[in-house]
């Protein structure tokens, strides 16, 4: 017997062998199955319709079984799209939509609140708050007179002579749609509202012999100042107003006489009682200088007492020595030496910190076994994977056993 079993010494390790690779297999095989269980149940999650429109959709896995499916309470909006009381709602599954999301599914819905007429908000905006006529310059006018539950875009304008288009964006408040004159409505939100005007004839507004316009009237007006003692110097000031240019003839000074004159451009004329020259001759006050300062009694706020100040700020050929020149400041020194020390002692605190750095390292971590866990997309094919092993190693498990009672049977045949 003892001949018998170390003829098949081979025998007895390769069976060994099969099994061990055999359990590894199936275990490996069964480890993929169930590591992928959770990830394959989320990505089975749709946007369910549930029967109410406070909360009309809900993120959760598909029903098991059919629930009949949920309509619409109420006319509204949902992601910008219009619904009608009783419309179906429809379940929504990120397989057929990739914009179908958790975010997407659980928004909220918009219920109308009530609607605004389009032919009162179209009445609402006055075309010809101002027509255009010769008082005008052929100009046009236009407002609006808002109505309930809409925003204007625009609040008014003007239109010029040659005519032209005006447009009005008018937007419904939220909860609100426009509807026609029998009251239904599609859910609109927007309108565009235009106009058409109609060119104006400015010939119309010339007199009986030019076949022009009638000028605008304009009334010149300059002021002068007087020179004084205080310090006021003489000037004049004209007083500015369109079709009107200013000269001076003269020289502006004390005792000094000067002419403006006023010219007009085409289009404008003198008002009644308006003139287009102005003459002014300025007095020639007689100040009297102070005697100890040799001017008009002011003292130089910009002079300082000698002996005050470093002698040697001062610039030599306008200043006295004890005095400071205007604009000049006193300048502090720093010795040079400073700055080069303080970056020698940087320089030597970097390079210890650098020499301490030395044989830093960083640890690495590294993953083994199967740690790293697949994706919901890869969730299925992994799955095929596992079962996959897990047969192949019951098959190798069966190989074992097999040759493992063959050498049993035959060693029993032998005794």
């Amino acid at each position: 017997m003892n001949a018998q079993w170390s003829c098949h010494p081979w025998r007895r390790k390769l069976a060994t062998v099969l099994a061990a690779c055999g359990a590894l297999t199936t275990s490996s095989g069964l480890a993929l199955v169930v590591s992928t269980g959770p990830a394959h149940a989320e990505a089975a999650k749709i946007c369910h319709a549930n029967d109410n429109d406070v909360s009309p959709y809900t993120w959760s896995a598909k029903p098991s079984k059919d629930d009949g499916g949920h309509t619409w309470h109420s006319d509204g909006w949902w992601h910008g799209v219009f619904h009608t009381t009783g419309q179906t709602k429809p379940d929504y599954s990120p397989d057929n939509d990739p914009a179908v999301t958790q975010d997407w599914c659980v928004a909220k819905g918009v219920v109308l609140v009530g609607t605004v007429s389009a032919s009162a908000v179209s009445a609402s905006v006055d075309w010809d708050s101002v027509p255009a006529s010769c008082e005008t310059d052929g100009v046009s006018t236009w407002t609006v007179v808002p109505a309930d539950h809409v925003t204007y875009g625009e609040q008014g304008g003007t239109v010029p002579t040659a005519g032209g288009t005006a447009t009005v964006t008018v937007t419904a408040d939220e909860g609100y749609a426009f509807a026609d004159d029998t009251g239904s409505t599609t859910g609109t939100t927007s309108l565009t509202l235009t106009h058409q005007f109609t060119a104006f004839d400015l010939t119309q507004c010339g007199d009986d012999t030019g076949g022009t316009t009638q000028p605008i009237a304009v009334t010149p007006q300059v002021s002068f100042t007087d020179p004084t003692c205080d310090g006021v110097d003489a000037g004049w000031t004209p007083t500015a107003m369109d079709g009107v240019t200013y000269g001076l003839a003269g020289t502006v000074g004390p005792g000094e006489s000067v002419t403006v004159t006023a010219t007009l451009a085409e289009g404008y004329q003198l008002g009644d009682g308006a003139r287009a020259s102005f003459e002014h001759t300025f007095a020639d006050p007689q100040c009297q200088q102070d005697p100890g300062n040799g001017d008009s009694g002011t003292t130089d706020p910009g002079t300082t007492d000698p002996g005050t100040t470093d002698p040697g700020t001062t610039d030599p050929g306008t200043q006295d020595p004890g005095t400071v020149a205007p604009g000049h400041h006193v300048k502090h020194h720093v010795p040079q030496h400073h700055a080069s020390q303080d970056h020698a002692t940087h320089a030597r605190a970097a390079a210890r910190h650098a020499a301490s750095a030395q044989g830093v390292v960083t640890p690495t971590v590294v993953h083994a076994g199967l740690a790293g866990l697949p994706t919901p997309q890869q969730g299925t094919d992994v799955q095929l994977i596992g079962t996959a092993l897990s047969s192949g190693g019951a098959l190798v498990l069966l190989g074992a056993g097999w040759l493992g009672l063959g050498l049993r049977r035959r060693d029993a045949h032998t005794s």
